[in-house]
């Protein structure tokens, strides 16, 4: 028997949501078209770990840098608060600390037999992803 994780120094973490419906999109980029708009903001909890190094990787599509870093969130609190991360949510604030990063991918982790997977590491950069498909 498993007991559920737990997080490590959590903090307070205010996402904004990319609001696709009311946001002006060019289908062909995938890409908003002039200013996005975001949702009012939601604060939940998170283990935050940044990368020392930001370093440019190689990739077959070109040059593609890392993250920033990540936050790992617990699932059963994003879907308490009924929340889904997705691609292009803003990181408006971590802790006391306004920032202006962007989520730009995530993967499930923590897995459980019990459970299934217990964790969401969501990956950030501090530039806007352009693709939003």
């Amino acid at each position: 028997m498993h007991q559920y994780p737990h997080l490590l120094h959590p903090v307070p973490v205010e996402l904004r949501k990319l609001n696709r419906t009311a946001t002006k999109w060019d289908d062909k980029a995938r890409e908003p078209v002039g200013h996005t708009i975001r949702d009012a903001a939601v604060t939940l909890q998170a283990q935050v770990q940044y990368n020392r190094i930001e370093e440019p990787i190689p990739d077959f599509l070109g040059v593609r840098h890392d993250s920033k870093g990540y936050l790992l969130f617990l699932w059963r609190d994003l879907e308490a608060a009924g929340v889904t991360v997705e691609r292009g949510d803003k990181v408006a604030k971590i802790g006391n600390r306004v920032v202006d990063y962007y989520v730009s991918h995530f993967e499930d982790a923590g897995h459980y037999q019990e459970f299934g997977a217990t964790l969401l590491k969501a990956y950030f950069v501090d530039r806007d992803p352009g693709e939003q498909g």
